[in-house]
């Protein structure tokens, strides 16, 4: 139901002046009942070893945009530089490309979507004022049917079956819910006081960061749940975090390079992985990537040699180093973890790395 004659702000519990007391993951788990606070001085954290051997191909695809799993298939769209949108489904056991699909006068494609059995791709056809959702029948690569979306939304995802859009202005935003079956808007946040929104929705719920806060959305995508952390919490300088579902957790990037683990159901801060515990020789500069899979967190520093490293979600620790090489730029802000794999665009050509060759408990090279 709605929230008839009352705005979110009403319901929402602010969490920014709480104290938080949160244990550190660098090794071993606070005691129960006593979690360890966050020091801003730890133990030194040993560099990860490198290993070059866990990149087992660099697949001559230029201007990758976006990918995502889909069942057994891989799915990739091209075209932001050229100018020849394609849809790509690529075999992720031997990396070649199996089909593909121009799509003429679609546009930019930032993004590929999937849930419940279906494709979309993200378009942004050119002299269109709205984003379009295409979708595309998986066993063809054929586009179906196109979603126009609502005027002045700029990203989308997929979870709890359904569409969600980010939309708004420079001063405000609104969370648009779409029945992918209908293609209409089915519910809407209304007006929300926040910028630079970005959305993830998962099977724990959906969640999203701004420039001053991460918060919970609830389920029916009209209000806030009143689960909301600011700085205090994240123990971090915000500037809208990367989120990512992983491990039963939420992980929130922050600009400061420091990563939450929230509880997604209760929003209580778990544990705080430092930028000295995954980058010892503070080698990394901004704008770190990071994805979740196969109980790990990877972060990858499209900067100097763009250097990926595999972090334990359990103590925190860098388990490896893979140093990909070349210079991002870009539009190699990318990184996935998808059909076993771990998958980075460079803008020349994409890598596959084999997690498998990067240990992620211990071990030697």
């Amino acid at each position: 139901p709605g929230m008839s004659g009352r705005g979110w702000l009403m319901t929402a519990v602010m969490l920014l002046a709480a104290a938080v007391t949160v244990p550190l993951l660098a090794g071993r788990a606070a005691a129960p009942g006593r979690p360890r606070t966050v020091r801003a001085q730890e133990a030194a954290a040993q560099p990860a070893p490198d290993y070059p051997g866990a990149i087992v191909a660099r697949l001559p695809l230029p201007d990758v945009d976006a990918m995502v799993q889909a069942g057994r298939q891989l799915w990739a769209t091209t075209g932001a530089l050229t100018g020849g949108s394609q849809l790509i489904r690529i075999d992720p056991r031997t990396g070649r490309v199996v089909l593909r699909m121009r799509l003429r006068d679609a546009g930019h494609l930032p993004g590929l979507l999937y849930g419940s059995g279906r494709l979309w791709v993200i378009a942004y056809p050119p002299g269109r004022p709205s984003l379009r959702l295409l979708q595309v029948r998986p066993a063809t690569g054929q586009i179906t049917r196109q979603i126009v979306a609502p005027a002045g939304c700029w990203s989308a995802t997929y979870g709890l079956g359904h569409l969600w859009l980010v939309c708004g202005s420079a001063i405000s935003s609104r969370i648009v819910r779409m029945n992918p079956a209908t293609g209409r808007v089915d519910t809407s946040s209304g007006a929300l006081p926040y910028q630079d929104v970005q959305l993830s929705v998962g099977a724990q719920g959906a969640w999203f960061s701004s420039d001053t806060a991460v918060a919970q959305v609830a389920p029916s995508g009209q209000w806030l749940t009143g689960l909301i952390l600011g700085r205090e919490a994240l123990h971090a300088a915000l500037g809208s975090p990367s989120l990512a579902f992983g491990g039963g957790a939420l992980w929130a990037l922050s600009y400061s390079e420091s990563i939450a683990r929230i509880n997604p159901g209760t929003g209580r801060v778990t544990g705080i992985i430092s930028k000295g515990r995954f980058d010892p020789r503070y080698q990394f500069l901004d704008d770190i990537v990071m994805a979740t899979g196969q109980r790990s967190l990877w972060l990858l520093a499209p900067a100097d040699h763009n250097q990926l490293v595999r972090v334990d979600m359990r103590t925190g620790e860098a388990r490896g180093e893979v140093t990909v090489g070349g210079s991002c730029g870009e539009p190699c802000d990318q990184l996935y973890d998808a059909a076993g794999s771990v998958w980075i665009p460079d803008g020349r050509q994409l890598i596959h790395i084999d997690p498998r060759l990067i240990p992620a408990r211990g071990g030697t090279r």
